[in-house]
């Protein structure tokens, strides 16, 4: 099943760095770049129907919507994941294009240590159009003419702008023009899921991060994500995180106020928290 990161993807001014060891993770997309840069060992990245196991020096740029996933090979390497508004010329340079191989040599890798001690946004922004830069130049860019690509692409697409209103697989084949049946098949071919499951984990992960920011109600998170009534939105909710969303807030804050107490470990912790939805790193101001 392919996950959707929506934490990554509704946010602007995103911005996720990190350095890890020995990571794997599933297949997943979201509306962001990814950068990430192996520094010693291998880890070997897919991104849609291209594979490769990076050693020292090498990297790769996933572009906003790619499906791609992370399996260990015994590595350390460099991740940064940032939003579209970041580095808006190369986003608007890019339209309708895409990598013919996103995988490229860096050749200096210190420049990433810079991400620590940026002190403003014009730093950050220089960092990024480094990275983009250094992608651009190495990999060549042809025209997404992909149906497949181009399809995942208006799914996602369609998904993010209509999530909050009453929308079904039959109303997005009408203005995607598919069939019904085609539609179907395609996303449980796509994503090993159905249309059904698809909304509502995009709803229910945009909820929970507008759980964390404490502005709204309960009522109010679940009506602005397109539930019809609450008790909808507590079974949903509860089928996703094995949690009423009360729970999930205070179990947040519990775990936040712990973290505010307590040495973090260098590697694991926080990145299981964050994929579980309880913290989200962002741009350091």
């Amino acid at each position: 099943m392919i996950f959707y990161e929506s934490h990554r993807s509704n946010k602007t001014k995103y911005l996720y760095h990190e350095f890890k060891e020995n990571y794997s993770y599933g297949s997943h997309l979201h509306k962001s770049f990814e950068f990430a840069l192996c520094f010693e060992g291998q880890l070997k990245i897919t991104v849609g129907s291209s594979t490769s196991v990076l050693g020292p020096n090498q990297a790769v740029l996933v572009l906003p919507n790619q499906i791609h996933s992370y399996q260990t090979m015994t590595d350390r390497h460099f991740m940064c994941i940032f939003s579209c508004d970041y580095v808006s010329d190369f986003y608007k340079e890019i339209q309708g294009k895409t990598f013919e191989d996103p995988f490229f040599t860096v050749p200096g890798k210190d420049f990433v240590r810079g991400f620590q001690s940026a002190k403003s946004t014009f730093e950050i922004e220089s960092l990024l159009y480094h990275i983009c830069a250094l992608a651009y130049e190495n990999c060549k860019m042809v025209e997404l003419n992909s149906s497949h690509t181009d399809l995942v692409e208006r799914i996602i697409y369609y998904i993010q702008e209509n999530y909050h209103d009453d929308i079904n697989l039959k109303s997005m084949a009408q203005e995607l023009g598919y069939s019904y049946n085609y539609l179907s098949s395609f996303i449980n071919q796509t994503f090993g899921t159905n249309f059904s499951y698809l909304l509502n984990m995009y709803r229910i992960e945009y909820a929970a991060s507008l759980l964390l920011e404490h502005r709204q109600s309960i009522a109010d998170v679940a009506s602005s994500c397109g539930f019809g009534s609450i008790r909808n939105f507590n079974r949903i909710f509860s089928q996703f995180y094995q949690m009423t969303p009360t729970e999930y807030i205070n179990s947040s804050q519990q775990e936040i106020s712990t973290l505010q107490t307590l040495l973090l470990p260098p590697w694991g912790y926080e990145d299981r928290l964050m994929q579980s939805g309880l913290i989200h790193k962002e741009e350091k101001k």
